[in-house]
């Protein structure tokens, strides 16, 4: 992917996964040249995301709040 991401929200279910694919996405791109990628849970345990976990090119160190 070239250029920016660019999500915006209006609470709705479909807009607040748009942020999080424009999320996932460029952390995907960043990761892609990294030797690690760390990243948090969020509140209730759940991954930030299966989906880049599954696509980085690096280990992933999942960080607890």
């Amino acid at each position: 992917m070239r250029g920016p991401v660019i999500a915006g929200t209006d609470g709705s279910p479909a807009a607040l996964r748009a942020v999080e694919w424009a999320a996932e996405e460029a952390l995907a791109e960043r990761a892609a040249a990294a030797q690690l990628l760390v990243v948090g849970s969020r509140g209730g345990g759940e991954l930030a995301s299966h989906t880049l976990l599954r696509r980085a090119h690096c280990p992933v160190a999942v960080v607890a709040r």
